[in-house]
This record gives structure tokens, sequence and C-alpha cells, in this order.
């Protein structure tokens, strides 16, 4: 059985969303959707490096 490929680019982005929001929360209802949003896409970004990362590590080795 092959290993189960590990997606942290969506991981990254529900995770950034989740910290964008609880940040953004003081601000109001505004500033927790604009928090999740910016979070959401950063943690996209970094998880998706990662992932590519890991395939060309594991191409590699």
């Amino acid at each position: 059985m092959l290993p189960r490929k590990r997606n942290h680019a969506r991981k990254g982005a529900a995770t950034g969303a989740t910290v964008g929001a609880i940040a953004g929360s003081p601000l109001g209802p505004v500033g927790a959707g604009i928090g999740a949003g910016f979070g959401g896409a950063f943690g996209f970004i970094a998880g998706d490096a990662r992932d590519k990362f890991e395939k060309r590590c594991r191409a590699e080795c």
C-alpha cells in the first residue's frame, strides 16, 4: 500500500483562515473576514511550497 499523499496547501489554507479570523475578530465581522481571507491565502501559498519541496525531495531520493 502506498503512503497517503499529504496536502499541506489545503491544511495551510484552513489553518491560516482560522488564525486570521481569530486575529481580526477584535475589529468586528469585517476584520474577521479580511483576516480569514489573507490568512487563508498565505497559508495556501506556504503549504503549496512545502508540497512542491517534498515532491522534489522524493524524486531525488
